[in-house]
């Protein structure tokens, strides 16, 4: 009732707002506090005057009848405090077809309109209250993504508000998006808003409602930020009900500002992928964000243990299908995957093929005796860790391979003790059944074995011969 005591002096003395301007400059100072907080040793309700003049003009039509209508609406026949006089303001919003939350926001934007911020688009007298402009924040200067992330605390009770300016500098900042976020207490609704003003008004506004975790949050173009724009960052905390008489206690919510980057992309290597196979590429270019996802589309392939480098370089590994189809694939990094379209798209960036047939240039040693059991070093080309190995002949198997990379791989053998001399092909085989051939790559060698041919009972020249002397000794051969 004290609001609307000091409301009535300029209806009552037209145009006379002498004692309202005195009142509302101590409200316009603690916007924090509730607009229905109260204290008799303060003259801050004294000063919501000013939303009962809002109230008046806004949803009265600058009747003001409009006013004792609102109260006759309080009229109690218990000891409730119900209907009380914001109930009442909601009825006469919704005969207007205005929601609670709106009432609410734009009182926001209604108490910033006034004295030397008037606009001429709010209150019909706010360019003649001197002095009796909100009090907000300390501007905060956005001059590049530098800056960012920026995190700033406030404590409101409920019907409170928090007013943070902003400049920014949009030319200093790559394609991106300006994120402006929040959180606070979830058992209370949190109105921000993000205000565009040049000229002297607002230009534009986005707005957003806290969901079931006291979250909220504004995403805008860098391109829509203009070099002569001052950004005003507005939290309303709607409280948890339509009531007058909620606990007025402050209730935090942080804000952050952050800057996300589009990815660019300037290469992939490599940019040949295999069937069958898993490769790591490294994905090369600008702006990669530490929470990315990478993508390539198509059906036969998976992306996993995708890893930031850092911002200009992303290493992933890439699971192709067997039966995967051949061709060239888009690739696609994807920036902060839990928002739209933060996305760059590589037109045919990397190409999915049959995996080349792995090779055998050379054994080292390229020889081994029945019985051994060397180690043999393969040289090659496309090796890889699934190949097997065989021989072409009877008595040597190949009992372990290790690899070591493409062109490296090492073979444990195994030679029968029964074996015979004789020339090996050697035969790399991957895991599609690809297979290629090595002629003659190891020989068995021995003095006291019989070649193959021999063991056929044939005869090459080779062998033991031994011949008596007329001393009584052998000669052998």
């Amino acid at each position: 009732m004290e609001s609307t005591a000091t409301w009535t002096e300029p209806v009552l003395y037209f145009d006379s707002y002498y004692s309202f301007v005195y009142m509302v400059r101590d409200f316009q100072k603690s916007p924090e506090k509730s607009v229905g907080w109260w204290d008799y040793d303060d003259t801050y309700m004294y000063g919501a005057a000013l939303f009962i003049e809002y109230i008046h003009e806004f949803l009265g039509d600058n009747d003001p009848s409009s006013i004792a209508r609102l109260w006759e609406g309080t009229v109690q026949t218990g000891m409730n405090n119900e209907p009380d006089l914001l109930d009442s303001i909601v009825s006469l919003a919704d005969e207007k077809s205005f929601d609670f939350g709106t009432v609410f926001s734009m009182f926001g934007e209604w108490r910033y309109f006034v004295g030397s911020h008037d606009d001429g688009r709010h209150f019909s007298h706010g360019a003649e209250w001197s002095g009796v402009e909100v009090s907000t924040a300390r501007s905060i200067s956005i001059s590049g993504p530098e800056r960012f992330p920026i995190s700033v605390g406030t404590e409101l009770q409920p019907l409170g508000y928090f007013f943070q300016p902003l400049t920014a500098t949009p030319a200093a900042f790559p394609p991106g998006r300006f994120l402006f976020s929040g959180v606070g207490i979830a058992t209370s609704t949190w109105d921000i808003e993000l205000w565009f003003l040049g000229e002297g008004s607002i230009q534009g506004k986005k707005a957003a409602l806290s969901d079931d975790s006291g979250r909220a949050r504004i995403v805008v173009e860098s391109a829509e930020v203009f070099v002569d724009d001052t950004l005003m960052f507005l939290v309303l905390n709607l409280g948890n009900s339509v009531d007058w008489d909620q606990e007025w206690r402050s209730q935090h919510f942080t804000a952050t500002f952050d800057y996300l980057f589009y990815p660019e992309i300037s290469s992939v290597i490599p940019n040949v992928i295999y069937r069958g196979r898993k490769t790591q590429i490294t994905i090369q270019g600008n702006h990669f964000a530490s929470d990315l996802e990478v993508r390539i589309e198509g059906e036969g392939t998976s992306v996993t243990e995708t890893t930031t480098r850092s911002n200009q370089e992303i290493s992933c590994q890439v699971s192709v299908a067997p039966d995967a189809p051949t061709g060239k694939r888009d690739l696609i990094v994807i920036n902060y995957p839990g928002y739209d379209q933060m996305d760059v798209l590589l037109r045919e960036g990397i190409e999915v093929a049959p995996p080349p047939v792995p090779s055998a240039t050379a054994l080292d040693p390229d020889h081994g005796s029945p019985g051994e059991n060397p180690i043999v070093r393969m040289d090659g080309r496309d090796l890889t860790p699934g190949i097997e190995a065989s021989f072409v002949c009877t008595g040597i198997n190949v009992i372990q391979t290790r690899f070591v990379d493409t062109e490296t791989m090492f073979l444990y053998l195994e030679i029968a003790a029964e074996a015979t001399e004789q020339e090996c092909d050697l035969v790399l085989r991957d895991e599609l059944g690809q297979s290629s051939t090595l002629e003659t790559a190891f020989r068995i060698i021995c003095p006291f074995c019989q070649s193959e041919t021999d063991a056929e009972g044939e005869t090459d020249g080779g062998g033991i011969d031994v011949y008596g002397g007329s001393c009584g000794c052998s000669l052998i051969l």
